[in-house]
This record gives structure tokens, sequence and C-alpha cells, in this order.
């Protein structure tokens, strides 16, 4: 009932193709260059994007931030004490350290901190591949994480680019690239721990990759799996005791089946699924099938670990926020690690008629799935467009590693995936004006671009003692109104959905000065705040808008003199 000891390297486990060798520790000469290239492509994707707004789920983690440092708490209100609203833990500790080093450019610290995430994410895949298959099998991780979908990661202002590279060095440690296990299960389980404070999804990863390599030589892996339970549930319980709650609010607000938004948001849910994980597939599929030609325990975990991830999104979650396919994402790493120990076999027992008949059908796919909209393009909400340069660099990308006939130097084969990846990157953002901007000036940018903020620059003026306010769109909203108690309506960031309170109840108690209504996407949401008793207690001032504001009447005229904003949202 305990984990076996590995074998010697001497004596690879069976397989039905040739198990590989594990070639020398390459030279940086073997990797460097294909990692220098992805990070001038990182480079310029932070510099160009340095003074643009991130999600605004990013916005949480500095209002927690902050509260820490100046009171010592990871509040979202103060006045109501801790709330699990940060699902990475770890990726919180690291916001605080950004709001450390700067409050007023907070959004770029942590800009830059992703950046060095993903070029480290670089480094440590490139390497474990060049060793698994050479100078091919970085290639292959270069073209893998040259996606706009791990791209994206950059600029998103929150956890996923970290744990990337967390996931990445936790892999390549667990797994060498000639299949062997040699991380001991205590450390193995410890590690798989980090990742789930980085993000509690993510932790199926190694979990999955560390154990069916046993559970496929007909083993338990015990010892692994009675050290991770105990972690865990020692884990889970400081953080619930801390927080009141065992996990994340945004676990029970986004699970299906647990979920209280009703049929509607469940079935736009689902329509959100095709867009993110058809993206997901698409760039995955040339490393899926890369992968499927080496079928030993080490690729079957790596790919049952990527394949349990998925799963777990498809079937159990409500991807709010989840533009291009960001959930999904972390199984592209051990996806590129399979991939690179599946291209040897490949090259040399594959054919090469399949293998270009298959990305000429790729191509097919994505040009039908892109004219109709069945994958993300321009046309779909603007944080989860795709252009179609990025999915001809998929393309042109698997011609230049499936190409016959003589080789370039082996410096110069990764400059050409980096120049595929580099036009890639340039047609999705093209160069623009270099300029840093606060964090201030960011959230004016990001509240001229999207409706659901309209008239809160007034609310945040003209009821300068407000002592509540009500909203289901919380990261601007959040440090607009700093000194305010802001109650998150949809449940992500305030415990009273959990505590199974309804809105009339928590507004007969609050009596918030202002109500900005929940998104028109939660219909339940709203009817049932439309028909409670206590709205009536208050005067619609913002019209148009996809939450439309409310000012309690006691205070509403006084609000419309001094406003400037509302008017030209009013019908």
């Amino acid at each position: 009932m305990s984990d076996p000891t590995p074998p010697p390297a001497s004596s690879p486990a069976p397989s039905p193709t040739p198990a590989p060798a594990l070639l020398p520790a390459p030279s940086l000469a073997a990797w460097g260059p294909a990692a220098v290239l992805y990070a001038a492509v990182v480079a310029y994707l932070l510099v160009r994007n340095i003074g643009v707004p991130v999600f605004d789920d990013a916005y949480f983690f500095k209002r927690f931030a902050l509260h820490a440092i100046d009171h010592g708490v990871y509040a979202w209100n103060l006045a109501d004490g801790p709330v699990y609203g940060s699902t990475s833990q770890a990726f919180q500790l690291l916001a605080t350290l950004a709001a450390a080093i700067s409050a007023t450019h907070y959004v770029l610290v942590v800009k830059v901190m992703n950046a060095a995430a993903l070029t480290g994410l670089a480094a440590v895949t490139l390497r474990w591949c060049s060793r698994a298959a050479g100078p091919r099998g970085s290639m292959v991780a270069q073209w893998g994480l040259g996606s706009p979908l791990v791209l994206t990661t950059l600029l998103t202002g929150m956890e996923t680019a970290i744990t990337l590279l967390v996931l990445a060095l936790v892999l390549t440690a667990m797994i060498r690239p000639d299949g062997q296990q040699p991380m001991p299960p205590a450390r193995a389980a410890g590690w798989t721990l980090v990742l789930y404070l980085f993000r509690p999804d993510a932790a199926i990863v190694p979990a999955v990759a560390y154990t069916l390599p046993t559970l496929l030589r007909g083993a338990w892996p015990g010892r692994y799996a009675a050290w991770l339970a105990g972690l865990l549930v020692a884990t889970v319980a400081v953080l619930w005791a801390y927080y009141g709650t065992p996990l994340p609010l945004s676990f029970f607000m986004k699970t299906s089946g647990l979920q209280p938004y009703g049929a509607h948001v469940a079935m736009l849910g689902l329509g959100q699924k095709q867009l993110h994980f058809g993206a997901t597939l698409v760039f995955a599929a040339p490393l899926l099938w890369l992968a499927a030609h080496r079928r030993d325990p080490a690729n079957l975990a790596l790919l049952g670990a990527t394949a349990a991830l998925w799963a777990y999104h498809l079937l159990l979650t409500n991807e709010i926020m989840g533009y291009r396919g960001r959930f999904y994402v972390p199984g592209l790493v051990p996806l590129c690690l399979a991939a690179a120990r599946g291209e040897p076999v490949q090259r040399e027992h594959g054919r090469p008629w399949v293998a270009w008949a298959g990305l000429g059908g790729l191509a097919v796919v994505v040009a039908v799935a892109y004219a109709n909209d069945w994958i993300p393009t321009p046309a779909d909400d603007a944080l989860g467009q795709i252009p179609w340069p990025c999915y001809a660099a998929l393309v042109v990308g698997g011609a230049w590693l499936l190409r016959p006939g003589p080789r370039l130097p082996p410096a110069l084969e990764p400059a050409v995936m980096g120049l595929v990846i580099a036009g890639s990157v340039l047609g999705w953002h093209p160069p623009s004006p270099f300029r840093v901007r606060s964090d201030a000036q960011l959230l004016r940018i990001h509240a001229r671009q999207v409706t659901t903020v309209r008239g809160l620059s007034d609310v945040a003026r003209c009821l300068p003692d407000a002592r509540t306010v009500y909203h289901s769109e919380m990261g601007v909203t959040g440090l607009v109104l700093w000194n305010t108690r802001v109650v998150d309506l949809v449940g992500i960031l305030s415990d009273h959905v959990v505590g199974g309170e309804t809105f009339e109840q928590i507004c007969e108690r609050d009596a918030p000065e202002a109500i900005f209504l929940p998104h028109h996407n939660y219909r339940e949401l709203n009817r049932e705040i439309q028909q409670s008793e206590c709205i009536a207690d208050y005067r619609r001032v913002v019209d148009r808008s996809s939450t439309p504001l409310y000012v309690r009447r006691d205070l509403a005229d006084d609000f419309l003199s001094c406003a400037t904003e509302v008017h030209r949202y009013r019908r």
C-alpha cells in the first residue's frame, strides 16, 4: 500500500515504443537561443501593454493587499473581517509585495512579475524538452508556449503566468525526460500543495502526473496520497479558521450544481466553454498528436494530467472571466513536455504524409471555425479576441517542424520559430506608443471602456460619507470606493450568498446609500431585486448601463444636483 521504489534508470518501464535515452544535460547553446527569442517576445508585449488596463478581477488583489499592509488583515471590507475572496492565496502574497513596492503603480509591478514568470517558464520548459529530444524538443516547447493562450497571461494582471512557472518547476522535478520519477512521495506532495496555493484546480495536474505511473504499474501510491491528504486537510483547516469558509467563495459561486445564478448564467457559461475550450483544442491539437506517438507511463501520466484538468473545467465549472481559455492553459505545460518526448518517435517511425495531412486538416478546421465564430475572433469580446495571424502561426510553425530535407544550423532553427511567433504577436498586438500609467489613470481608462461603472465617479464624489454600496463588478469599484464597504451581490467577495441570505435581508440590514444592479446577465438575481420591497426605497439614476445605478431616495435629490456623469446615461 505504498509507493514502490522507482526502478533504476538502466531498467525503464516496458512500453510499446522505445524507451528514450536520457540525453546529457544540455548546454545553454542547445536551448538558450529559443529562450532568448521567447523572452524578447514577452518583453515586447510587456512594453507595448505596460499602460493598458488589466482584467477587472485583477484589481481584487490590490484591495486585499492594501488592507493587509495597512491593517494586517486580508479583508475585502474591513468591517466584515477576513473573507476567502482570493482563489490564489500564494499570488495574494505576491500581490501584497507588489503593493508594498508601489501602491500607485501596482499594476505595472504585477505585469513585470508576470513577464519574469513567463520568461522563467520558457527557460525551465525548453531546457527539459531539449534534454528529452534535443533541439527539436525545445522547438516543440517554443511552439507550444508561443500561443496567445499562454502569452496573454502576461496581460491579465492575475495569477496564471506565475502558476504556469510553478507548475513547470514541479513537473520537471517530478518526471525526468527519460520517464523516471526521482522525487520522493513526501516532497511530491509538498510541491503539489504549493501549486494548490497558487491555483487549487491546477494541483490536479501534478497529482495525476505523479500517481498515474504508479497505478499503471499495478501499485497504489499510498504514501503520496497520505502525505497529500494530510497536507491539504491541515491547509484547508487553517484557511477555514481564518476566513470562515474552507474553500474560496469562487468555488461555491462557479461550480456547476452549486452556483446560485440560475439557468441563464449557466447557459451563457456553456457558450463561453465552446469558445474557450475550442481555442485550447486548436492550439493543443499538434501537441496532442506528437505526444500520442510515445505511450509509456510518463507520457500517459502527462496526457492524463492534462485531460483531468480539462475535464474538471468542462464538466464542473462555470467559466466566468475565462477569456482565452485561461482555466485550461495549465494543461498546456504537461502537454508540451509530452509532445517533446513524442517528437523523436514521430520523426523516426511516423509517416510523413500522415503528418502533413493532419496539419492540412487542422488548417481547414481552423479556417471553418474562424469563419463561423466557433473559436475566438476579433468579433468576440475584447478580452477574448484572437486574430487570424495567431492561428496562421500555429500552422506555419507546424510546417516548419515537419518539413523534410536539409536542416539549418542548430542555432538558427529556433530563430525561424521565433520569427513565426513574433509575427503572430505583431498581428495580435501591433506596435503602439509606450506610456507608463498609474493605477488611477488605468482605472479611469477602464471605466470609459465598460458600461458597468457608469455613475461610479459621481457616487465617489457626491456620496463621500457612504458606508455601503452594492455592485456585482467589483475590481474598479473596490478601488474607486476605497473607504466604502462594497458588497458583492454575486458572492465572489462577500459571503452572504454562501450564508444563505437574500437580497431583501441584507438590504434591510445595510440600507446601502447606492445600489448598482447586478450585471444584466444575472437575470434571476435582478428579478429578485426588482421584486423586493427594499428597492422601492431607491431611485434609479442611471438607465443606459449593464448595471443601472439606484440611489437611496433620501439622498437622491442632493446626489443628482451634485452629479455630473449620470445625467448622460438617463433616459
